[in-house]
């Protein structure tokens, strides 16, 4: 127990690093040198780079560590390296057309951006060494590398270059030598094996099509936002929801430790274990409101002053929905764990009908409020219904 707070602990500091780099100083600093449309526009290009990349990266990342007890090493290196290698090249090529007929244009800054994505896809998957042995130090020190890299990427912008999609690349460009350099990966497809290979392709592709909902989901905002409402309600959004934001990122690394050591383990997850847990969640959540929402106004307080009142009239309904996405979150590596990835993929279609259906007629009818009200229903509907599959299949002790 004391290893796994002390690894928890770790990695909610690592990814706090990043957040802290993106949300409190690349994006706030941005937004003061750029035009509500521009910014508005950096905003969903980041979004869509980062659905790809958390899609693509992370769930190689999470597949290899489900796998990994039944692989050889030799084997397990050669099937994940051609899986690497292909998913670079179909990462580019899908993120090239997707801002092309997206944003209506393809200049320095989309170029810039699918280079980043592609960065930003191997550290989510390179990763996977470190956490294979349980090594979240490394990941903190990756991290690190990361922020130095936003920073220096600011610096750049602001004194020398005033490209917006410098920080970016420099960030994940540092981030990605490291790894390189402290990591066993090969670039390189190799012939004699089969990405089929021990039903890894087809958890690979039940999982990444349930992330790439997921993720697309949780950038709605951006990709429904900005056409049918306009670019003020997406930066009104986005800054509203930047501190709760900041705390689902910090929170949810949890379910990458707690799948880590699911993955190691043997033991059966008791149903009374996974109700003490449900408790422990279902009392937080009052206190965590509060906690979540003045946190939030008082950071857009002090870094998007000039937003402060549009943002305040959403709080309530984007801290609610924060807290909906940390439970989710927690509870996704038990689904993960012992609930079939095809039945994982139903659940996620099913909450995406609903989500896309209530969203689009909640975003005409009552604009941004109608938006939040439908993420806030679409949650907590799939959240109920997890919870009672995965109660179905955990063994009574």
């Amino acid at each position: 127990m004391k290893r796994f707070l002390k690894d928890s602990s770790i990695n909610i500091i690592s990814n706090l690093v990043v957040v802290v780099a993106i949300q409190l100083l690349t994006f706030p600093l941005i937004s003061k040198g750029e035009s509500e449309q521009s910014f508005a526009e950096l905003v969903v290009l980041y979004g869509i780079a980062l659905i790809f990349a958390t899609t693509f990266g992370n769930t190689l990342n999470n597949v290899r560590l489900l796998h990994n007890p039944n692989l050889e090493h030799k084997i397990k290196e050669k099937v994940f390296s051609k899986f690497f290698v292909i998913i670079l090249i179909f990462n580019a090529i899908t993120l090239t057309v997707i801002f092309f007929f997206y944003v209506k244009e393809f200049g320095i800054n989309q170029i810039l951006f699918v280079v980043f994505s592609l960065l930003l896809t191997a550290r989510y998957y390179l990763q996977v060494y470190f956490r294979e042995n349980l090594n979240y130090t490394r990941i903190l020190i990756t991290n690190v590398c990361v922020a130095l890299g936003y920073l220096i990427g600011l610096m750049i912008y602001k004194f020398i270059i005033h490209e917006s999609s410098l920080p970016f690349l420099l960030g994940e460009g540092i981030g990605f030598v490291y790894l390189v350099l402290n990591t066993e990966v090969k670039f390189k497809i190799h012939k004699d094996i089969k990405i089929t290979y021990g039903g890894i392709l087809r958890d690979y592709s039940n999982f990444s099509s349930i992330n790439l909902i997921i993720n697309i989901l949780n950038y709605l905002d951006r990709l429904i936002l900005l056409p049918i409402i306009g670019a003020t309600a997406v930066t009104t959004y986005f800054i509203g929801s930047t501190a709760s934001k900041m705390i689902s990122l910090i929170t949810t690394p949890m379910n990458n430790v707690i799948l880590s050591y699911l993955s190691i383990g043997t033991n059966n997850i008791h149903k009374k274990d996974f109700n003490k847990l449900q408790l422990l969640l279902l009392i937080a959540i009052v206190p965590l409101f509060f906690i979540i929402k003045y946190m939030s106004l008082l950071i857009i307080y002090i870094i998007y002053k000039n937003y402060f009142d549009q943002a305040k009239s959403i709080i309530d309904l984007v801290t609610i929905i924060c807290l909906l996405s940390i439970y989710n979150s927690i509870i996704h590596p038990f689904g993960m764990k012992i609930l079939k990835s095809k039945l994982l993929l139903y659940i996620q279609v099913g909450y995406a009908i609903i989500y896309l259906s209530l969203a689009l007629v909640g975003s005409y009818t009552y604009n941004l409020i109608g938006f939040c009200i439908a993420t806030v229903i679409a949650m907590a509907l799939k959240l109920v219904y997890t919870n009672i599959k995965i109660s179905e299949v955990i063994k009574k002790v």
